[in-house]
């Protein structure tokens, strides 16, 4: 049986992400990388190494595709045959078994591989999926295990998971597993391969309510279908209510297909959602160094990403421009049913140098990380890091950086460093962490797990001028933040809430500059109440309260000394801001000589109201006032009438 054997680089740190790196940038006790520049993409960002995880007890593994998960004290790794927990502060070996042992007699297949894993930071649960084959009837099942709780040493719930592959004819076998995560659901995706030819066929998503699934309940599936998929990729965001799935098709000329699933609480939904791209490629060519193709081809890998904050989702795979190899990332923005080309870019290769398989994620920012291997035939191949700040309209990428070489050949195999896994530290939400594997000298790999550690500015202060506002009126927000803003601006992310209060999604300082406004306004509301607005820098969080006000009046004024008998008499009523809703005052005077109307109506957007009153001859000169009732509260004016 001809099982393929996926391998992963490892991701030294994501070096990409920063703006100037000093002058010996070094990741502790693994690499140095001196006299390196970057692009001033982002603010203040110095890559950094939390520890070295090399992997489980041989140290010659065979290649590994490499998939990590981290939480805040502990992280896992797996490969094509182990499992290892790690203590993340240190990169302590805590735990490892193979796959065959991890899943025991849940898995009653010839050969368990292919594991992969991400981490519920919100439901605080491990999961590790992985494929269980039977060679001798040529079929494949799912393997999935969650966690009790947020200890990896804790009980797991295991379960075995044979698809409905009514698609497929004849013996075939699964692989290229992926997990999806949101608030509701799990889903897990595999593709199907024919036995003889090895080409995908199909592929499957089995999707779960998750509440049921953190239970021991994941064997209850809902299994949605797709044929002729290169890979199907799934995205996660544990607080969104549903999930994305991105998929190119071997008989789709540029086309990414993404499946939405959704309706986790009850009956699961799975809607299509096909796009075509804009601009064109041309499939890789297959040679000796790189036995994957294009996009439409049955070897490359589509991998996926979504920022649900910012409703933005990103696919990358491997192209061909011009004869050179390149990563192409395409990103889309959606509100509802399929999503919108929003920009491509590509990152091309040198001559003879080929690319391989990218892995992208976001960060809370809303910053994209992208991870990828460069080699050639007469070169070792090396571990490439690049990124796309939030606020870069053109999708400017930093030069690539190398962020692990390889100590060993350039190709034991064909399956050398073609895949890279990608994921964010929870502790911040903004550093990434990567798992692969690093081909060494002896000829062996060693898989590893390394962490980039980005330091944002600092913010200094968070303002709300003025701290009331009268409903249908703003206040001004000024953040101030620690080093001038890089040359695209500096974003962070604003919320509040109440449906009170209208707040952008974001802020950002200009470029150059230390300050930045925005405007918070206040919706019409029956009552006044204190609602809040947010400032958001990865998992920091500041608050500021606003006092919502009703309009009001402050005062009312004569607009003369005085009147002749007879005359009428002018006055103007000052509210406490721009109104932001009609409201009526109930007028009235002190005397029959002065007789103003009964009620004044401040309509919407006025600030004052002008009013006249009708006065009466009179024998002697008298004093007479207006009095302005609005909530209980009562202001007056005085005016003469002459005889």
């Amino acid at each position: 049986m001809r099982l393929r054997s996926f391998v992963t680089w490892c991701w030294l740190g994501l070096a990409a992400l920063g703006i100037s790196a000093p002058g010996d940038m070094r990741f502790d006790g693994v690499m140095n990388i001196s006299n390196l520049t970057i692009t001033n993409l982002l603010a203040g960002v110095t890559p950094k190494k939390a520890a070295f995880f090399p992997g489980g007890g041989s140290p010659t593994p065979s290649t590994p595709n490499v998939s990590s998960a981290v939480y805040y004290s502990e992280a896992l790794l797996t490969t094509n045959e182990e499992i290892s927990f790690y203590r993340k502060s240190n990169g302590a070996l805590l735990f490892n078994t193979s796959i065959s042992a991890f899943f025991g007699a849940t898995a009653v297949g010839d050969v368990q591989n292919q594991a992969t894993c991400a981490f519920d930071r919100v439901g605080k649960r491990w999961i590790i999926a992985a494929v269980d084959t039977n060679t001798n009837s040529q079929s494949s099942a799912a393997l999935l295990a969650i966690s009790d709780d947020s200890t990896l040493g804790g009980n797991w719930y295991k379960v075995r998971l044979p698809l409905n592959l009514f698609l497929i004819s004849g013996p075939y076998y699964l692989g290229q597993p992926s997990i999806g995560i949101c608030n509701e659901g799990l889903a897990l995706s595999l593709v199907s391969f024919d036995f003889d030819d090895n080409l995908p066929v199909a592929a499957s998503i089995l999707g779960f309510n998750k509440a049921s699934a953190y239970l021991g309940g994941a064997n209850n599936t809902s299994q949605y279908n797709v044929v002729n998929p290169v890979r199907l990729s799934l995205t996660n965001d544990p607080s969104a209510s549903f999930i994305w799935g991105a998929y190119a098709s071997a008989t789709a000329q540029n086309q990414i297909t993404w499946v939405q699933m959704g309706n986790f609480g009850t009956s699961i939904s799975y809607q299509t959602f096909p796009v075509t791209i804009s601009q064109s490629w041309t499939d890789p060519s297959t040679n000796a160094a790189c036995s994957n193709g294009g996009l439409k081809t049955t070897g490359d890998w589509v991998t996926s990403a979504a920022n649900f904050q910012d409703k933005r989702v990103a696919v990358s795979h491997v192209v061909e421009v011009a004869g050179r190899k390149a990563i192409e990332i395409l990103s889309f923005t959606y509100n509802s049913g399929t999503p919108i080309e929003r920009q491509i870019n590509r990152i091309t290769g040198a001559a003879g140098v080929d690319l391989y398989m990218p892995a992208i994620a976001f960060n809370q920012r809303g910053d994209l990380g992208v991870t990828y291997n460069r080699s050639s035939a007469t070169t070792a191949p090396v571990f490439v890091g690049e990124v796309r700040a939030y606020e870069t309209v053109s999708a400017q990428m930093m030069p690539a950086t190398v962020l692990a070489p390889s100590s060993g050949t350039a190709y034991g195999s064909n399956d050398w460093s073609q895949f890279s896994s990608l994921s964010v530290d929870p502790a911040d939400s903004l550093s990434f962490w990567g798992g692969g594997a690093v081909f060494n000298a002896a000829g062996g790999w060693i898989s590893r797990l390394e962490r980039a550690a980005p330091t944002y500015p600092t913010i200094v202060s968070f303002s709300l001028a003025p701290s009331g506002v009268v409903t249908g009126n703003n206040a001004t927000g000024t953040v101030q933040i620690s080093t001038p803003a890089p040359s695209q601006g500096f974003s962070m992310e604003l919320a509040d809430d109440s449906a009170a209060l209208s707040t952008p999604d974001r802020v950002t300082i200009p470029a150059g500059q230390t300050t930045g406004t925005f405007l918070v306004s206040a919706l019409p509301s029956s009552v006044p109440i204190t609602r809040h607005v947010i400032l958001k820098l990865g998992n920091l969080k500041l608050t500021r309260n606003l006092n919502i006000l009703l309009p009001d009046i402050t005062s009312v004024v004569s607009n003369q000394a005085f009147v002749t008998g007879g005359q009428a008499a002018s006055f103007t009523i000052n509210a406490n801001g721009t109104v932001g809703n009609s409201f009526v005052c109930a007028v009235a005077s002190s005397g029959p000589e002065l007789i103003p109307p009964s009620t004044v109506t401040f309509s919407y957007g006025q600030s004052t109201r002008t009013f006249t009153a009708n006065t009466l001859a009179v024998a002697v000169n008298v004093s007479r006032y207006v009095s302005v009732t609005r909530n209980g509260r009562t202001r007056t004016a005085t005016v003469l009438i002459k005889k």
